[in-house]
């Protein structure tokens, strides 16, 4: 890891995101989206080997159905630390690569190799996540990933490219 950022601020950060670890209340709308119910359905279908990729314009509950899906895990009885939502916006996530938050989150709260859900809001911030996301369902079956982006992204030439057969795209519309 970087030598200028500060392992436990980030720890920090990670516990700040996921209070289920610590079984702290999630705060969710009970109204679901549509969307909500179709990521869910491909959650638990293990055998499709893709990420599920949120797409819609600003505001229109990308945010809401990640958080809605971390808590629904929860209540099913899911261990709450193998639930991991990243918003990849926060100043300090955006300078680390994925696979640096992602040991670090094997470090200090989850065994790695063990089956994890991967809640990424604002993929986009993420460092290369193309080929990150494409890394992670290639060679690690274990995780389970959904990821927000805005529609800007779901259209971009690269993802394409890198990205075919790896992901499922739920549209989120106005």
């Amino acid at each position: 890891m970087k030598s200028f950022l500060d392992r436990n601020e980030i720890i920090s950060a990670l516990n700040g995101f996921n209070p289920w670890w610590s079984a702290r209340p999630l705060s969710v709308p009970s109204f679901r989206r549509l969307a909500f119910e179709a990521c869910k359905r491909y959650l638990e279908d293990t055998s499709l080997r893709r990420a599920i990729l949120l797409s819609g314009p600003r505001r229109v509950g990308k945010t809401t159905v990640l958080q809605q899906t971390a808590s629904a895990l929860v209540q099913k009885g899911n261990e709450p630390k193998s639930i991991l939502y990243l918003s990849l916006d926060h100043p300090l996530l955006k300078l680390l690569p994925l696979r640096e938050i992602l040991s670090l989150y094997h470090e200090s709260t989850y065994p790695e190799g063990k089956p994890a859900t991967l809640l990424l809001d604002e993929i986009q911030y993420a460092q290369e996540w193309e080929t990150e996301i494409k890394l992670l369902i290639d060679h690690h079956p274990q995780y389970r990933i959904m990821a927000t982006g805005s529609a800007s992204v779901v259209h971009r030439e690269r993802l394409a490219e890198s990205g075919v057969g790896r992901w499922i795209t739920v549209p989120i519309p106005t």
